[in-house]
């Protein structure tokens, strides 16, 4: 018995990744959520500072020596932080000491922005308070080495709630019924 031969043409290469990147493997949904929080937050600038306050667009227009305000999503630094891969390379498949606390006096916090980040520093950046993720105006002068000494915070609060819908005019009821064994030829339940 002899195969006949084929010719084969594979088409799935451009389905391959090409280059095997984990350093943004969320960065899409910070800025999604950045974008949708953005007005929020404005909104919440102006009832807390006044109507007259000026936020810039982006991060990379702070300028030193002068107060801004400006909105991004935080970033927490965590030296202590682990890294899956780093873990793995270390140790292949073997469990690797684990820590309850990630937490160190060496954190810090990061605002960013599509055009770029700031770090953040004072005594008003309460680090272990805080994580990442979170949307929100700093207001604050940037210093000569280019971080953010922050003054003051605007959070977006909470939503508004959903009105629930009217309630029934009328009692309503749910009956539970269980085992009625309906296809069986004797009509009558297990018991």
């Amino acid at each position: 018995f002899q195969r006949p031969l084929s010719s084969y043409n594979p088409t799935y290469q451009r389905f391959l990744v090409k280059e095997k990147s984990f350093n943004q493997q969320f960065s899409h949904i910070y800025t999604k959520r950045l974008l949708e929080m953005k007005e929020v937050v404005r909104k919440q600038c102006s009832q807390k500072w006044g109507p007259s306050v000026k936020v810039l667009d982006k991060v990379v227009h702070l300028q030193e020596n002068q107060t801004w305000v400006v909105i991004g999503t935080l970033y927490k630094e965590m030296k202590k932080k682990p890294c899956v891969l780093d873990e793995f390379q270390a140790t292949g498949l073997t469990k690797s000491d684990e820590s309850s606390d990630y937490t160190s006096d060496d954190d810090y916090l990061v605002l960013e922005d599509e055009s770029g980040r700031v770090i953040l520093s004072g005594e008003h950046v309460p680090v272990h308070d805080l994580c990442t993720g979170i949307v929100c105006a700093v207001k604050g002068t940037v210093k000569n080495g280019g971080e953010l000494n922050v003054e003051e915070w605007c959070f977006p609060g909470i939503p508004a709630q959903i009105k629930a819908g009217d309630p029934p005019t009328e009692d309503e009821w749910v009956v539970l019924v269980s085992d009625l064994a309906g296809a069986s030829a004797s009509g009558g339940g297990s018991g």
